[in-house]
């Protein structure tokens, strides 16, 4: 019998992987760390735990004929240990069969099965004293469940604590592995910028770039969704539909049907995570739009611009700049186009302005159009002495500051098109062809949550990031063309032009008393 057919017959009752992802993940005896993603009640957790459980039965007896091991099993937080992944091994391993279950925290199996002498630790990584607690212990194995919910210098702390049990004088560790098991993460998570799925940030030190490279020996397993998303030739969601490369279905009630009732009232992008096995936007931090909905202010189908109306355009400036397109029409704001640089593009307003002025030109031919930038914008770089909008205005495009950088009226102004209606539509509404401007308005232009102990904390400015530019342009062409205009002048109708002449009487008599010298 194999150590895999052995690893697998290790619960109550047999257990068999259904999927080749799974079988491929237990098979493996080469990689030292083994990070499976998967869906929902794809069996990742259950293939894992088994995982671990291999470590224990290959281990080389001792002296006396006994395989003695210590594991580590980590989740973020104590409940979801406790509720989830604890329920999960006592379901492969029944205490009544392996041995001792202790209830009190730190949980621990100590499981006594046949030459097998295996002590299982339980611990939530919670809070800052059980993480040092951890770092302090020697163990043969690990394995975290649910791993997109720690960062990766932790991940790395718990690395560095594996292959430690037994100690070498008691012949050592026989295989010392590292198992992580999770869902879908953030598109820029640590597991998929790891894995190769997205390209490394640019914005980060050396440093930070080589904690990112996958070290030799850590592999990554990716299982089939449990649904398919179809969509139109234009990338909209039309349905989902069950996978037949779908994992694990033959022990989930209803079969391939559990995913398509799993997915009954979530919204579109909770399916592409939890069961499509998509990654996710990123969602840390807090919105500082929470009130924007994508199924109400996402356009179903690409916007074209209307005749008779101006092309508004918000311009932020910088190494990053970006620029928002749109229109106001009978009162509702239409965002009909983005052009955002690259991240390490490092353009500044001499090349940004031609590839603008070229894109209004070859997007919007025969409109009139008005710009709008931050009034940074108006200082001078100390390079050339001239100022973006110098710049913008010597490539023959006439832009004008923003009525304000204030980010409090910025914010309230784009908030309150937000929350209106006209005529039962949606004031404010994005173009699908906008997907970076609507990725900031969904999440990614948000506020850092602060690392203080106790109540939740964020800071007061939004994060100044990629998704920082696009969204600061949307807000100065709302702005700009007349979004807010009561927070900045005290009511909502633009001001009259004021006359300041007067006419010259010479034979007028003065008017109030003279004036004595």
């Amino acid at each position: 019998m194999t150590d895999v057919q052995q690893a697998i017959q290790g619960g109550a009752s047999v257990y068999k992987p259904d999927g080749e992802t799974l079988r491929q993940f237990l098979l493996n005896r080469t990689a030292l760390l083994l990070c499976i993603q998967g869906p929902e009640g794809s069996g990742k957790s259950t293939a894992s735990a088994m995982k671990l459980w291999m470590s224990a039965i290959v281990q080389a007896p001792q002296k006396d004929g006994i395989r003695r091991t210590r594991m580590l099993v980590v989740r973020n937080t104590f409940n979801d240990l406790k509720l989830t992944t604890v329920q999960t091994w006592k379901a492969l391993f029944p205490p009544e069969t392996y041995g001792q279950f202790l209830e009190t925290a730190p949980f621990m199996h100590k499981i006594r099965a046949g030459d097998v002498e295996c002590d299982v630790w339980f611990v939530a990584l919670d809070d800052e004293a059980a993480l040092k607690k951890v770092l302090s212990l020697e163990f043969t194995s690990i394995w975290v469940n649910e791993a997109r919910e720690l960062p990766r210098r932790v991940i790395g702390g718990l690395w560095r604590r594996r292959g430690r049990y037994p100690a070498v004088k008691d012949g050592a560790a026989t295989y010392p592995i590292m198992i992580l098991d999770t869902n879908a993460p953030a598109d820029d998570h640590w597991i998929p910028i790891m894995r190769g799925d997205v390209p490394m940030p640019s914005k980060l030190s050396e440093d930070e770039r080589k904690e990112l490279e996958k070290p030799e020996g850590w592999e990554f397993w990716n299982q089939p969704g449990g649904l398919i998303e179809v969509t139109d030739d234009a990338g909209n969601h039309v349905r989902f539909e069950p996978n037949p490369k779908a994992e694990n279905t033959k022990w989930l009630l209803g079969g391939p049907n559990f995913y398509m009732e799993a997915a009954r009232g979530q919204t579109i992008h909770d399916v592409r995570i939890a069961l499509c096995n998509k990654l996710g936007r990123s969602r840390s931090g807090k919105p500082v739009f929470p009130m924007f909905r994508p199924d109400l202010h996402i356009a179903k189908q690409p916007l074209q611009p209307i005749e008779g109306h101006p092309i508004l355009v918000g311009v932020d400036f910088g190494l990053t700049p970006a620029a928002v397109f749109g229109q106001h029409v009978m009162g509702r704001w239409l965002i009909l186009h983005e052009l955002v640089a690259e991240d390490d593009a490092g353009m500044g307003a001499v090349t940004f302005a031609p590839l603008l002025k070229a894109e209004l030109a070859s997007r919007f031919p025969g409109f009139k159009f008005s710009l709008f930038g931050d009034p940074a914008g108006d200082q001078r770089a100390q390079s050339d002495e001239r100022s973006p909008f110098m710049i913008f205005r010597a490539c023959g495009l006439p832009i004008q500051p923003a009525p304000s950088n204030d980010t409090t009226v910025r914010k309230e102004a784009v908030e309150a098109e937000l929350n209106r209606l006209v005529n039962g539509y949606p004031a404010f509404l994005i173009s699908p062809t906008c997907p970076r401007y609507a990725a900031s308005m969904e999440w990614g232009y948000r506020y850092r949550k602060m690392k203080i102990s106790g109540a939740d904390r964020y800071t007061d400015q939004p994060v100044k990031d990629e998704h920082s530019h696009v969204n600061d342009a949307g807000q100065y062409l709302l702005i700009g063309g007349g979004a807010g205009r009561a927070l900045l002048t005290g009511s909502a109708e633009p001001k009259k032009p004021v006359n300041t002449r007067t006419a010259y009487r010479p034979f007028a008599k003065p008017v109030g008393k003279p004036r004595r010298w």
